[in-house]
């Protein structure tokens, strides 16, 4: 072989080297542009899920006085139904003396 022979190999692959270097350049930029498009959905996914779990404290926290207003509710319907149970009974003692007093009355007759 002869040196023009070798040379010419070389400069073969030379530029067969340099083709592939010039093909993982590309390759790499777009690895570089896809990592880049998913570090931005991982920011956006980030961003969401803050705004969910603020959207999660304020609705805890919603329920939370809703649960109150319930126990405030619920007492507020036991007093009544005890009270009117209490005026019931007393309604009933009273037409129970009415109806005795129309007995006296009719007997004093």
């Amino acid at each position: 072989m002869t040196i023009d022979d070798r040379l010419e190999a070389l400069t073969r692959n030379l530029e067969l080297l340099s083709l592939e270097t010039e093909k993982h350049d590309r390759q790499i930029a777009v690895l570089l542009d896809q990592s880049a498009r998913q570090d931005g959905r991982l920011e956006r996914t980030g961003e969401r899920l803050d705004a969910l779990t603020q959207s999660l404290q304020l609705l805890v926290l919603e329920t939370e006085k809703h649960d109150r207003q319930l126990e405030q509710a619920t007492k507020l319907v036991t007093e009544v139904a005890e009270g009117t149970a209490r005026l019931l009974r007393v309604a009933e003692m009273h037409e129970h003396r009415l109806d005795s007093h129309d007995d006296r009355l009719d007997k004093l007759e």
